[in-house]
């Protein structure tokens, strides 16, 4: 500005349009390219490529982009009044125990003060009834109360656990803190959510949209209640680090608390770069080998920015918070564009191996074997904001012609219920 109180210098920046180029026939790995291989089988090692140095240059990129990301982070936002008392973190991480997040996490722990918090946000949907009816339970209201692990026993609730316990294994002098936010499935939480989800959405209006949008939205204003070390997920088997590691006495089990955290960490970019997407990904790989993946995975990079990036920016911003993404930093971008599409992912293994399998590598080296090993599950799946409407809901339709869910009913036989 002409006042005197310029900050910086503006620059433009030359992005290239097309990051990656077809691999050639002679470069792809031994055997037949969609075979799919015995990975536990004797010599199967041999056929695959090794990664080894890929996955080194990759976990220096994603160092550098998290530390550009969180060196400077603002002051927490003090609390409204909502319940909980402020968390103190200036950080957050969306967190649902997957490898991405995994990743971003664990890294992000490198580059704060080693006395600060760090925020794991993690959102589950469920029946506001089904606890009360099972267990006698009352009260249904949203992050209150006791009776919150048989309603939101999710699969990224329980996978977000054992995360805690994996990241406490590999740095246990920093204070995470799973601030598990819960949402309920009736009408009246639904209506509500839906009528402050669609203006932000806009110009994106889908079942799936919205069941993203709103699970991101949810998480983001990081309102629940914070899970502790020995707690477990609704009696669930968790990870043998969950198992193992002792609560500390002096911080009571799940407390409401309020996430501060202004700059929030996402692993958006992960999926599409490096082969994350079972269903379509693998229907490609089976259909036209290593050329029709490579070919789905430009379209993916190539529309980002109108299928996520400004639907879920607007959501998050919403709560006066930022998102910053480490893996669509253009250093890891231009990194992962150079290296053959193999190192990033291989098909030819089952799900949970050879899907985004740099990034597992990734994730091995600094310590999360656990994660490593964990199947893709989408957000809405794992969270089960896909409940959110009507079991015959088609993903593609208008949000506005799906028909909201009402679980307030939960597991209640027909005859207990109200008629």
């Amino acid at each position: 500005g002409t006042g005197g109180d310029t900050l910086g210098t503006l620059h433009h920046h030359h992005w290239p349009t097309g990051l990656r180029t077809l691999r050639r026939k002679d470069e792809l790995p031994s055997g037949n390219a969609v075979d799919s291989l015995d990975y536990d089988s004797p010599g199967a090692e041999e056929l695959l490529p090794d990664i080894a140095a890929s996955a080194d240059q990759l976990l220096d990129a994603l160092d550098r982009a998290v530390r550009r990301r969180v060196e400077i982070a603002p002051a927490p936002t003090p609390p409204s009044d909502r319940a909980g008392v402020l968390s103190g973190a200036r950080v957050a991480v969306l967190f649902s125990g997957g490898v991405d997040c995994m990743v971003v996490a664990a890294l992000a722990h490198r580059h704060r003060p080693p006395d600060e918090p760090i925020d794991l946000l993690n959102v589950a949907f469920g029946s506001p009834t089904q606890s009360d009816s099972l267990v006698g339970n009352k009260g249904a209201a949203d992050n209150v109360g006791t009776d919150t692990v048989d309603r939101y026993n999710t699969p990224d609730r329980r996978s977000a656990v054992a995360g805690l316990a994996e990241l406490r294994k590999i740095a246990p002098t920093r204070r995470w803190q799973l601030i598990c936010v819960n949402r309920n499935l009736d009408i009246s939480s639904l209506g509500a959510g839906k009528a402050e989800a669609l203006p932000l959405m806009f110009p994106a209006a889908t079942v799936m949209d919205f069941t993203i949008a709103y699970a991101l939205r949810s998480a983001a204003q990081g309102v629940g209640l914070c899970w502790t070390s020995g707690d477990s997920a609704g009696g669930a088997e968790s990870s043998t680090a969950a198992q193992q590691e002792p609560a500390p006495e002096p911080e009571p089990a799940r407390r409401p608390l309020v996430s501060g955290a202004r700059i929030l960490l996402s692993g958006l970019g992960a999926d599409e770069q490096c082969v994350g997407y079972k269903g379509r990904h693998r229907t490609r790989f089976a259909k036209g080998g290593w050329d029709a993946l490579e070919l789905e995975i430009e379209r993916d990079i190539g529309r980002l920015w109108l299928r996520n990036l400004g639907r879920d920016d607007r959501m998050i911003a919403d709560h006066g918070k930022e998102v910053r993404y480490p893996y669509l930093d253009e250093d890891v971008m231009a990194l992962l564009s150079s290296l053959p599409l193999w190192h990033l992912a291989d098909l030819r293994l089952p799900d949970g191996v050879g899907d985004k399998r740099i990034i597992r590598e990734v994730s091995r080296r600094i310590g999360l074997s656990g994660a490593a090993g964990l199947p893709k599950r989408a957000i809405q799946f794992g969270s089960r904001s896909s409940k959110c409407f009507k079991c015959n809901s088609d993903g593609n339709a208008h949000v506005d012609s799906a028909t909201l869910s009402d679980q307030t009913a939960g597991r209640i036989p027909k005859k207990q219920r109200p008629s």
